[in-house]
């Protein structure tokens, strides 16, 4: 007869997920906080693995301990640079994705992602990777309306991202009903599958050195 333990790795098991592995980059926002349900919701229902990577901002509003007890996987940081040939390297972390999700995704970040910059590991995965690229940017009304802010959504959309439009919430710095920010992981997790059903040859096993 089946342990509980036994009962509960069958029946992860015989879920079928749509992809093998989601890298999850974390940028700095407040939205960074919601984080831990959606790798629960994606461990359950969308894939086998989320590797989550994180920029030194979003280590202030999420630990790295917290997102390795919610994704089971140990965690990448910019904080410290990984070897090159360590699970932590951003070339590894690009090859093994099935997609890629920047959640949230600050104006900085939006920025770095629109002009190639690679000042840290969340947008150096982003670079490397060739899967399908997803972001939900996240930041004050002002800034997501501003003109280079634009610009560069346009630019990422053009080169094939996948934008996730902000929705009105509580701006906690005014704690005013704003436009501006990240989904919730339900809508997030939609908006996955409905990229993963326009994609169906994106790999869901690691590319091969």
């Amino acid at each position: 007869m089946s342990t509980g333990k036994q009962a509960q790795e069958e029946a992860s098991a015989a879920r079928e997920m749509v992809c093998e592995t989601v890298v999850l980059g974390v940028s700095g926002a407040v939205g960074a906080t919601e984080v831990p349900q959606l790798i629960v919701l994606l461990r359950r229902e969308f894939c086998r693995r989320v590797q989550v990577v994180m920029t030194r901002t979003a280590e202030l509003f999420l630990t790295p301990y917290a997102a390795e007890v919610f994704s089971g996987q140990p965690v990448g940081t910019s904080s410290e640079l990984p070897k090159p040939n360590s699970w932590q390297g951003h070339i590894r972390l690009a090859k093994e994705a099935s997609v890629l999700l920047v959640a949230p995704a600050t104006a900085n970040m939006v920025a770095r992602l629109a002009t190639g910059l690679a000042e840290d590991l969340v947008s150096t995965v982003t670079l490397a990777a060739t899967c399908p690229k997803v972001i939900a940017p996240a930041m004050n009304i002002r800034m997501f309306e501003n003109a280079t802010t634009q610009r560069n959504l346009r630019e990422l959309r053009e080169h094939g991202f996948y934008i996730i439009e902000p929705v009105v919430g509580i701006e906690v710095a005014t704690m005013e009903v704003s436009f501006g920010s990240m989904p919730q992981p339900r809508e997030i997790a939609n908006f996955l599958f409905n990229v993963m059903a326009a994609n169906p040859g994106a790999k869901d096993q690691p590319e091969q050195t």
